[in-house]
């Protein structure tokens, strides 16, 4: 079974970051985009569980105060879909958020969220 380079060192970074329980940067990382572990979950933590405002969220994760409010409001519109009872296929089509995305917020909420 022949892979590429660049298959075999994304394999070999995956390892890593699952034995040393970090993130290496990468550009889906840094870039926050693709199926790589996103800031998300830190972000909508931070204001929905710790109750900070927005702004504070920012400032301690290194976000732009719009990527913060996308992801606010990115995560409210899938939870309002989800508390109605509508399945991830309706979200996806419904909000325009990428499959892979409605399922990491339904994993945050999942995770965090009692009031459900």
């Amino acid at each position: 079974l022949l892979v590429s380079a660049s298959q075999w060192l994304s394999h070999q970074r995956i390892e890593y970051e699952k034995e040393h329980q970090t993130i290496l940067p990468h550009t889906g990382v840094i870039h926050d985009m693709g199926s790589t572990l996103t800031h998300k979950r830190i972000i909508i933590y931070k204001h929905v569980v710790e109750k900070k405002d927005p702004t504070i969220v920012a400032r301690e994760t290194n976000h732009s105060q719009p990527a913060v409010d996308k992801y606010i409001k990115d995560f409210n519109r899938v939870k309002t879909l989800v508390n109605d009872n509508k399945d991830i296929d309706f979200i996806h089509h419904a909000t325009n958020i990428a499959k892979p995305v409605v399922k990491q917020y339904l994993q945050i909420i999942n995770n965090y969220v009692k009031e459900r």
